[in-house]
């Protein structure tokens, strides 16, 4: 038995021995790209560690596979100059979709900003646009840790914030920011519940290129207070900014078209080409989308 047993391998005297696998002991070695010299940074290190930590990795990405998915979202950009040759800054959290990665979206924020602000010393404005119509993807606590990571230039160097359609959320932000906020601040703060009023800061309203949807929330704060004005009178109409086109209410062919239903303040469907707006009837004066406000 054990003869036979010897010539069936892995049994008796003629046990076969699988062969050892093979192994390798050669070290990956992953290379990762450095981020470009930034003097600005070093006097940063102990008082703003994250901030000089985002700031290079913003570089980083910039030089290789690029911010092009934040820069579709179109949430910040740099639009012109205001009144007093500042450079105007544009920040709008209402185009960020719910599965964002918010620290991506600093870190191109940071790469826009830190070269005019940081490096540079140079003053700037800064435009919030709220959009009354969806929800803030921003929360105090995101409020409260970006302004804590910030360096001090950003604070010295803000000449103006305005914050156009302030929502309820943002006003109270702001409102628990005042215990730790200098007054300096609330001096440069502007609210802005209608874009006519942005004349305040900007002589070109375009140049910071709002979306639709901020025309869409026009007009519907506009209808509401063309009704108030109709049932409660003046006062009333006050509360909801008060447009221009309010003054030539009852008079005849100075009256804006009055005769709205939800149809005509919906948006216009993707490819849709001419008016937002339905035209009246002749006769009748309407807000033109090409006319300035």
């Amino acid at each position: 038995m054990s003869d036979f047993l010897s010539h069936v391998p892995g049994k008796g005297k003629g046990k076969a021995k699988a062969p050892a696998a093979a192994t390798s002991t050669a070290e990956v070695t992953v290379e990762l790209p450095e981020a470009p010299p930034d003097p600005s940074l070093a006097d940063l290190e102990a008082s703003n560690p994250e901030y000089c930590r985002l700031c290079r990795r913003a570089a980083i990405i910039a030089e290789s596979t690029g911010f092009e998915d934040v820069i579709a979202m179109d949430c910040v950009r740099r639009c012109g100059v205001d009144r007093d040759g500042r450079a105007v800054f544009r920040l709008q959290p209402a185009q960020l979709p719910e599965d964002v990665d918010l620290e991506r979206v600093t870190m191109y924020a940071i790469h826009v900003m830190h070269e005019h602000v940081v490096r540079e010393r140079q003053p700037y404005t800064a435009f919030w646009l709220c959009n009354n119509l969806y929800d803030s993807r921003l929360g105090f606590f995101w409020f409260r840790r970006t302004y804590r990571m910030l360096p001090h230039a950003y604070r010295k160097m803000l000449g103006a914030v305005g914050v156009i359609h302030p929502t309820l959320q943002v006003r109270a932000i702001f409102f628990l920011f005042s215990y730790f906020l200098k007054d300096s601040f609330w001096e440069k703060l502007h609210y802005f519940d209608r874009v006519e009023f942005l004349d305040e800061l900007l002589d070109d309203k375009t140049q910071l290129a709002l979306p639709k949807d901020v025309e869409y929330y026009e007009r519907i704060v506009e209808k509401e207070a063309r009704d108030a004005f109709r049932s409660e009178g003046g006062a009333a109409a006050a509360m909801y900014g008060g447009s221009n086109l309010l003054a030539g209410m009852g008079t005849g062919d100075d009256e804006p078209y009055d005769d709205a239903d939800a149809s005509l303040y919906a948006p216009k469907p993707a490819g849709a080409s001419g008016d937002a707006v339905r035209r009246p009837a002749a006769g009748r004066r309407v807000i033109d989308d090409d006319a300035d406000d």
